[in-house]
Formats: structure tokens, sequence, C-alpha cells
């Protein structure tokens, strides 16, 4: 049996860039994640409050997850992408929240986060066609 325990296995990630685009721009984000970028995901998810510093922070959070994910020059455009536009720095082409939950969602679901698809229902019974695995047995009265 001690023959049958693999000796080497190569968990090296794919050197390819994971790319997302919102027109006009293309964003490139890392192949692979670290494994402390996870602790801002969790600060992420349970950030939440009313104050306007509380939005604040968690705006910035969001940035920060996508400084930590991206490359720097991916992560400047996408910083001037979800600025307010002002006369000085127009942003005719915003990104906006809905197109950051999906992008997150999606960044999750390739770096292996959270399942791709909710699991299936489990059956609550047995199939009505199906004989009972206790059929022929004996009564115990």
């Amino acid at each position: 049996m001690a023959e049958d325990i693999v000796r080497f296995k190569d968990f090296s990630t794919s050197p390819e860039p994971v790319v997302w685009r919102s027109n006009p721009d293309t964003f490139e984000c890392l192949p692979d994640i670290a494994l402390d970028v996870l602790t801002e995901l969790a600060s992420l998810k349970s950030a939440a409050g009313d104050a306007a510093d509380d939005r604040r922070a968690q705006m910035q959070r969001i940035h920060d997850f996508f400084d930590y994910v991206m490359t720097p020059d991916s992560a400047a455009l996408f910083r001037k992408r979800t600025a307010i536009p002002t006369a000085e720095a127009p942003n005719p082409r915003p990104i906006g929240m809905k197109t950051v939950t999906d992008v997150m969602n999606w960044l999750m679901e390739v770096y292996g986060l959270r399942p791709t698809a909710p699991s299936s229902e489990s059956a609550d019974g047995s199939e009505e066609d199906v004989e009972s695995s206790t059929g022929g047995a004996f009564s115990t009265e």
C-alpha cells in the first residue's frame, strides 16, 4: 500500500493573468492571490454600517482589494474609473457598484473562494417507485 502514495505533486498555478473588461478598458489581475487577501475579503463582507464614515471605509477596502489582485497599472485605471468625475478629471464611463459586485463575485470564483454554482437540492426521501431497503424484513411486534 505504501507504494501507492504519491511522492511528488506540482501545485503550481497558471502564470496566465486573470482578465476582465469594462468598455473601453481591459483590466489585468494576478494569476493567483496571496493568502492574506482572504482576510481583506472577509473584512469586506463583515464591514457594514449606516454612517458615512463606515461606507467610506468599506469603499476604501474595496479599492484596496482590487489593488491587491490587479497589476499596478490596472489598479490605477480601476481607481480612475470608479472616481467621482470632476472638471479636471472627467469620468465619462464610470464603473459602478453593480459592475464591482459582479467582478468581485467572478474573481472569487476564479480564485476558488466559492463554488461557481449552487449545490443541488438534496432529495427529501426515497423515490416513489423505489422499493424500500427494509422491504421483506420481519416486523418486530
